[in-house]
């Protein structure tokens, strides 16, 4: 019971240590055979299975899972030592401690070893191995498992065949997904019988919307409706005869097909369900989720139209869908799926609109991403600006496209004194970058920002006049370092090129500064510890400082050191190739 509540593999061994201290027989070991004692096999059993549990806090849960698997196996070398007999379920609770911690080659090995000793194979040892195939998206080693069962003669569940189904449907193969449905629905998976479930069903839905396979999709939804797909229920000894229970679509079924239909099939989709309650039995009623995935389907679809008036007419689409909603299913993400739909169209005034007139929800930061795109590509800074810090005195946290677009706004703004005037480009960044918290200061989430900044700086070192006077473009290079040695934990190689333009740009040409940022960064090939790696263009402006200062040794040894084109040859440094500079 106690084991039963513990979360944490290193956790769960200190409590088993406890426990066989305790109540072990005498104190001592036990042999190998010795299940009588307090000490059982059960205990183990919970011990390993809480190796696969993680504590809530994100940071613990990744050790948790990190140690999770590695404690599960020296529980299990301690029981095949000293006792007791590790069983199926034991086996079955390592695995499931492997496959949560990624180790889906370790659990591999271990049923390897299990197939060629003398232990006694069963089905429950490889349901937790195709679930983690289903993490994993291996499709290819859950079909092996599959096999290896056949081979085995051991029985395989509808559980086991909803778990290789989701990996099926994880990897988009539609087609694989119906065929293994149809071997099914004959009874003729290695020779049992295994009727599918509403889960199975909806499984194979799921990989023919993942592989946006409309077609599929609706006329197997139809093929339920019809009754095709049957479940015998088990009736008691005071029941009646076995009858035949037909399947009937449920919630799930239909935002499933609703997820990869056309704008107008998704809003015929919903109708159907709206008009269910007539029904006798079977009544689905749309919920928030189908809305969501309807209205969603309509921005998809406005990216891949060409004509303006379509666009016009699937965002009618669109509003009607959130109309039909109404106050009783309308959440957050309908009205975000919404918005993203009006700024797919380019409509600002709908995006405006939808956010000041949610009703029974509060805007959350995709909703304000959406209207800040929108406004951004119209050029309307202002207004794009006035959302930004609405949305932080809101304490929303900003998100990487949130700062991408609000650098785009500013840089391409419809006003020709602000987009003529590098300077005051460069005032409006500053100004965001300088309320920003240390979490968006990290590139993950501030990089766009720190990137067009930078950018801003190197145009204006580059202007020949302009003016740009000589006393700006120092300041400009200053500003310029301060702000990429603002950057919070690791540069991104978008940052690093960013900089390294801005020290060639320089007159004179900052080269040691460059040569410097190079190589002291740590995204730098080989062993990087950050998010990015050095790319051609980064190595290029590296070179380019050096060029411009006359400092041929120095962008020579730079492009032999991270470049090396001896021979006519390309080293990959990363995953880029580099070309010979020629000065």
């Amino acid at each position: 019971a106690v084991l039963l509540g513990v979360d944490g593999g290193l956790d769960a061994l200190k409590v088993l240590d406890r426990f066989e201290k305790d109540y072990g027989n005498d104190g001592g070991a036990r042999t190998v055979d010795d299940n009588d004692g307090i000490v059982t096999v059960q205990v183990y059993n919970a011990a390993i299975s809480a190796c696969s549990r993680s504590k809530n806090n994100s940071a613990e849960k990744r050790v948790s899972r990190i140690d999770g698997w590695q404690v599960a196996l020296s529980i299990l070398q301690r029981m095949r030592r000293y006792g007791p007999s590790p069983n199926d379920q034991t086996y079955a609770n390592i695995l499931q401690a492997c496959a949560e911690s990624g180790q889906i080659n370790v659990a591999l090995s271990l049923l390897k070893e299990l197939q060629k000793s003398s232990f006694p194979l069963t089905s429950k040892i490889y349901l937790p191995l195709l679930k983690a195939c289903a993490n994993t998206r291996n499709v290819n080693v859950a079909q092996s498992l599959i096999e290896s069962m056949k081979e085995n003669s051991l029985r395989i569940t509808i559980e086991h065949m909803n778990s290789y189904l989701s990996v099926v449907a994880k990897c988009k193969e539609s087609a694989r997904a119906l065929e293994i449905l149809n071997e099914m629905f004959d009874s003729k998976v290695g020779d049992q019988a295994i009727v599918p479930n509403l889960i199975t069903l909806n499984t194979v839905l799921s990989a023919c919307a993942n592989s946006d396979d409309f077609e599929s999709a609706r006329d197997l939804l139809e093929q339920i409706k019809e009754g095709r797909f049957k479940v015998a229920a088990r009736g008691g000894t005071n029941s009646r005869k076995s009858r035949e229970d037909v399947i009937r679509p449920d919630i799930v079924s239909y935002n499933t097909v609703i997820s990869c239909a056309d704008p107008q099939m998704a809003l015929e989709l919903i109708h159907e369900m709206r008009l269910s309650r007539r029904n006798r039995d079977g009544v689905v009623l749309p919920n928030s989720v189908s809305f969501t995935n309807a209205i969603n389907r309509c921005r998809v679809f406005i990216n891949k139209s060409q004509s303006i008036d379509e666009r016009d007419a699937v965002l009618d689409i669109a509003l009607t869908l959130l109309e039909l909603a109404g106050d009783d299913n309308v959440n957050v993400y309908v009205y975000s799926a919404a918005i993203w739909t009006a700024e797919a169209v380019g409509n600002y005034q709908v995006a405006c609109s939808l956010l000041r007139g949610m009703k029974n929800c509060t805007p959350n930061n995709v909703c304000y991403d959406g209207v800040i795109s929108s406004l951004a590509q119209h050029g309307l800074h202002r207004e794009a600006l006035y959302i930004y810090y609405e949305m932080k005195k809101k304490a929303l946290s900003a998100t990487r496209k949130t700062y991408q677009k609000v650098a785009f706004a500013v840089r391409n703004s419809r006003e020709s004194e602000l987009f003529e005037s590098l300077t005051r480009q460069a005032a409006l960044l500053e100004g965001v970058l300088s309320g920003m918290s240390d979490r968006d200061k990290e590139v993950a989430i501030g990089g766009p920002l720190f990137e067009s900044l930078l950018a801003v700086y190197g145009e204006i070192l580059s202007s020949s006049n302009g003016g740009s006077g000589m006393h700006e473009k120092q300041r400009a290079f200053r500003a310029a370092r301060m702000t990429f040695d603002s950057i919070v934990g690791s540069v991104d190689d978008a940052c690093l090129t960013a900089m390294l333009a801005v020290c060639s740009a320089a007159s004179p040409s900052n080269w040691n500064e460059a040569v410097t940022l190079l190589h002291s960064s740590d995204i730098i090939c080989g062993e990087a510890r950050g998010p990015g790696k050095v790319t051609k263009r980064a190595l290029s402006n590296a070179v380019i400082a050096c060029a411009k200062a006359n400092e041929w040794g120095e962008g020579l040894n730079l492009i032999e050191l991270y470049g090396n084109c001896r021979y006519g040859l390309f080293q990959r440094v990363g995953c880029f190739s580099f070309n010979t500079y020629q000065f």
